[in-house]
């Protein structure tokens, strides 16, 4: 259900402090329409993610230009990284976000968390994955905002990463509720987020002279015509082929050196599940190339 919490001050005032920080600029803003215009359908709305200032950036920006959707919030958040002994700002920003903006921040375990170097508990997976079906499952019909990077990991590069299959399990969700009659529809929104001068692991937040960074909103991508175009791309399982069409919608607002494995020239092979994320040496996030072995 939504939070009960009055975060309007709260989120208000949130919204200024960023705006003292970056030189924002928009495009595609009437692409929120649908927000608006349907409030009682889920909406999903989805980014590239490649520097820590993102999340806060697209709370500050949708604050912004649709505050009326932020008082029924969903934002998955990483079980390793909300843990204040591994990352104390991430957990500091979730409690805010959980406590102060009544956000519901479920946490989850990405897919490369649980393959490669060091694999977390599977047990800890399953858990957070039914704590996280239910919740989505619960709170669908109120017609929330759900907030999620597909890649599960910041880009140090700023190329778009191969996605995880979260946000195609959302989508499955959402249209078994339809199915039922439980919801009327839902819309997915692609983000992307281009700073002008980009610096893989640092904040670009500047408080005298504003970072300059561009959001841009792409077409709302209504669930059918999601479920019918990703149904269209080869094989695999659904909800892979549906995170790989959210993302291939994502790079026509993004400029092409920063579409990554989503480019045309590796398209193909990303659908077909070439690549995946994988926990490398020191806890390092890798994409692993299954057909060179590395």
């Amino acid at each position: 259900m939504p939070r009960e919490i009055d975060n309007g001050n709260f989120l208000r005032g949130f919204e200024i402090i960023a705006s003292l920080g970056y030189q924002l600029k928009s495009q595609g803003i009437n692409n929120l329409d649908v927000l608006r215009e349907t409030p009682d359908h889920p909406a999903v709305i989805y980014f590239n993610h490649s520097a820590i200032d993102d999340p806060v950036l697209v709370v500050s920006f949708l604050q912004r230009f649709v505050p009326e959707r932020l008082d029924n919030v969903v934002i998955p958040v990483s079980h390793h990284h909300a843990q204040f002994k591994n990352y104390a700002l991430y957990s500091v920003l979730t409690g805010l976000g959980r406590n102060r903006a009544g956000f519901q921040m479920p946490e989850v375990v990405q897919s490369y968390r649980r393959r490669g170097e060091n694999p977390i508990d599977p047990r800890i997976s399953r858990t957070l994955d039914d704590k996280f079906a239910r919740l989505i499952n619960s709170v669908m019909p109120s017609g929330p905002l759900i907030i999620i990077f597909p890649e599960g990991h910041r880009s140090e590069g700023a190329s778009l990463m191969p996605a995880e299959s979260g946000v195609g399990a959302v989508a499955r969700a959402m249209k078994k509720l339809k199915d039922k009659g439980q919801i009327g529809g839902g819309f997915f929104i692609p983000l992307s987020i281009v700073f002008d001068n980009f610096k893989s692991g640092k904040i670009h937040y500047r408080p005298i002279r504003g970072g300059g960074v561009t959001i841009r909103i792409g077409e709302p991508i209504t669930l059918e015509s999601l479920l019918s175009e990703s149904s269209q791309r080869g094989e695999g399982k659904e909800a892979d082929k549906i995170s790989h069409y959210l993302m291939e919608r994502l790079t026509e607002i993004l400029p092409e050196n920063m579409h990554g494995f989503y480019h045309k020239s590796l398209l193909a092979h990303t659908y077909a599940g070439r690549f995946e994320q994988r926990s490398g040496e020191k806890g390092k996030v890798i994409v692993f190339d299954k057909l060179s072995e590395k």
